[in-house]
């Protein structure tokens, strides 16, 4: 099938699930031999961040994001599917999703909180809750552009048709969006800047497995 799946590994993380998939690969600022040799063992092939590796929680999370919106990535598949690398993603996950996006240009999992809950959720993380007024600014700027009822989705999962000719102004917007807005909680960011971009979101009824690969560590990992 043509498609290919896209992850990343920032920050402290350095472990990554077994796939399958025959294209995968992971973006990551690790440059070292043991976390190479783990990710090709797992399946992954890895392409280096032009970022400095950081242990700074913001800072990694921030890297992430422009994998999340492929800017570095060239794509060589008509489908790509970003996931975060705690979803244990396999073939089988593959025409599920391919199916249900078909010839539209972006999937994702519906979130179904509203912008406000999303907020307020957000307040129980450290690195979200030292962002408010730069969350609440992102939100103010839409707010005259029927944000009430937006449609939220989750930044973890991601399917993207690249020959779709919105694709490109897709990646633009997300992007804008990231450098504009100096917070790093992207079910604010990206369903903001596609507001007004036709989405199929879905539930996860596919039964894409989310744990963590390795423990993760209160405000150092995210």
């Amino acid at each position: 099938m043509d498609c290919s799946v896209v992850t990343c590994v920032t920050g402290y993380f350095n472990k990554l699930h077994k796939t399958d998939v025959e294209k995968a690969f992971v973006y990551t600022t690790l440059k070292d031999t043991e976390f190479i040799e783990h990710a090709n063992f797992n399946g992954w092939e890895v392409k280096e961040l032009p970022f400095k590796h950081s242990y700074d929680l913001r800072e990694g999370t921030r890297q992430s994001k422009y994998v999340k919106f492929l800017k570095f990535h060239n794509p060589k598949t008509k489908y790509v599917i970003y996931v975060d690398h705690k979803y244990i993603i396999k073939k089988k996950h593959i025409p599920l999703l391919i199916e249900v996006i078909g010839d539209n240009a972006f999937l994702s999992f519906r979130n179904p909180s509203s912008i406000y809950e999303e907020l307020y959720h957000s307040l129980g993380y450290e690195r979200y809750r030292n962002d408010l007024n730069e969350m609440r600014r992102s939100i103010s700027d839409h707010r005259n552009e029927g944000f009430q009822s937006l449609d939220l989705f989750y930044g973890g999962l991601m399917v993207y048709n690249t020959e779709h000719e919105r694709f490109p102004v897709i990646k633009k917007k997300m992007e804008e969006s990231v450098e504009k807005y100096n917070h790093v909680q992207d079910q604010l960011l990206f369903p903001l800047a596609l507001k007004d971009e036709p989405k199929i979101l879905i539930n996860n009824t596919i039964n894409l497995s989310h744990s963590h690969p390795q423990d993760p560590v209160p405000g150092e990992t995210y």
